[in-house]
């Protein structure tokens, strides 16, 4: 299970961001995940929630990118229909990721300290 060591890295930048004396009133993390990322957002978010001692809580918002992929041989950009990445235009196989495969934190909820 990778998304246990993701989780790792996320609390750590958030840790980076916020300080260390912050992290425990972490109420709610919104993020960019991509398809492609191989990343299993249930798994991500029971992972967060046993570092960050929050079981059972929805600390997790996710907007979850659609793939976009360029063609090598004609240049089209589209959005494949499972992993068998096959041009609309030119049929051919190969092709860049242009986007879908992100992990990025875009918000934090945190607690008033007051």
């Amino acid at each position: 299970m990778h998304e246990f060591s993701v989780a790792q890295n996320i609390i750590e930048s958030i840790k980076a961001e916020i300080g260390e004396n912050l992290i425990s009133k972490v109420r709610k993390i919104s993020m960019e995940i991509g398809r492609l990322s191989g990343i299993s957002i249930e798994s991500l978010e029971f992972s967060l929630q046993v570092l960050l001692d929050k079981k059972g809580e929805n600390i997790l918002n996710v907007n979850e990118i659609e793939p976009v992929v360029r063609c090598l041989n004609c240049k089209t950009e589209y959005t494949p229909d499972d992993m068998i990445w096959i041009c609309p235009e030119c049929s051919d196989m190969h092709g860049e990721i242009l986007k879908g495969n992100e992990i990025k934190i875009i918000d934090l909820e945190v607690e008033d300290e007051n």
